[in-house]
């Protein structure tokens, strides 16, 4: 609903004075009823709002973000998520977060059935929002409106600063060479950081030896129910900052910033940047991205200069973006 209507559903009925006016008790009454109702109705009619934070991050990240969305939105049911908190728990697997995440939003789901029955919202940060983006592919009966990823890496992860964020078992390796550890099958099965590692030099190899990532952007394996359940989201935002006028590959927290839009590193010139629309999976529409874009329902901004940490901490870029699309 348009808040401005909202509002305007909550304004106070005046008192009749006159002589005609009869029982102004009743009237009284009548008016807080009317307000009541006004209120009940405001608050009921936005849509509840399931958040997950990033890596080696937890639900509390969220309670501004909550804040900042009552003041906007009165009433929205808030929930942030206290599942893969911190650290070890957030570097595991992120087949096993997304199960985990799935049954957690089952959970929340079940716990009140008449707030969630018009569907719901959600709302993911970082290493969050890819697995929120593959959670929505896998739950067969998930009822997402509307996908919101704050700085996700959908494409993955590569480059010599996020080098200085992997476990101490890369450190011994360049950027160049994580690859020979992070596409083993061991490193596969228990990093989260590993799932997300795409060597744009080494796409042979990503594909072959990387199960997370390649199967959920549909370049391998059959992704027709990924499409299904991906293709009933109503509206899909994905939000990165531009980072360009400042010369890096990075917005802080992933890399390159551009995965956070859908685009990636080129393959053969791994420091020019390939846009979503030239994207392989894109471009053969693997997992319904492209048919999302074409019905309208897809949107992408990329601020200049936004932080990765200011899309959950800072007031006016959450009010800028991410709010509004919670209309």
């Amino acid at each position: 609903p348009e808040a401005g209507g909202v509002r305007t559903s909550t304004q106070t009925a005046t008192e009749d004075t006159s002589p005609r006016s009869g029982n102004k008790g009743g009237m009284r009454s009548s008016a807080f009823a009317a307000l009541a109702l006004a209120l009940c109705q405001c608050a009921s009619s936005y849509k509840p709002v399931i958040m997950l934070h990033g890596i080696d991050d937890n639900a509390a990240a969220f309670d501004d973000m909550k804040q900042w969305i009552e003041g906007t939105h009165p009433g929205t049911p808030t929930y942030a998520l206290d599942v893969f908190e911190g650290e070890p728990a957030s570097w595991i697997s992120l087949s096993v977060q997304v199960d985990g995440v799935s049954d957690a939003i089952r959970k929340v789901v079940a716990s009140d059935p008449s707030s969630f029955a018009d569907g719901y919202h959600l709302v993911c940060h970082s290493q969050g929002a890819l697995i929120c983006r593959c959670v929505i592919e896998a739950m067969d009966d998930h009822n997402v409106h509307t996908f919101i990823s704050m700085a996700g890496p959908q494409g993955g992860v590569y480059g010599p600063d996020y080098f200085s964020f992997l476990p101490s078992v890369f450190q011994t390796l360049t950027a160049d060479e994580i690859y020979r550890l992070a596409y083993e099958s061991w490193a596969q099965k228990t990093i989260s950081v590993a799932n997300m590692w795409n060597d744009p030099k080494r796409q042979d190899e990503f594909l072959a030896g990387n199960t997370f990532l390649p199967m959920y952007n549909g370049l391998v394996g059959d992704a027709t129910t990924f499409k299904a359940n991906f293709l009933r989201l109503e509206r899909g935002v994905f939000l990165v900052g531009d980072q360009s006028a400042l010369a890096t590959g990075t917005d802080g927290g992933i890399e390159p910033w551009q995965s956070g839009a859908w685009g990636y590193l080129n393959s053969h010139d791994y420091e020019d940047v390939v846009e979503m629309e030239s994207m392989d999976f894109y471009q053969k529409d693997t997992f319904g991205l492209r048919t999302l874009d074409e019905s309208g329902r897809l949107v992408i901004m990329t601020p200049a200069n936004v932080s990765h940490a200011a899309w959950i901490h800072d007031q006016a870029t959450v009010e800028a973006y991410v709010i509004p699309q919670l209309d």
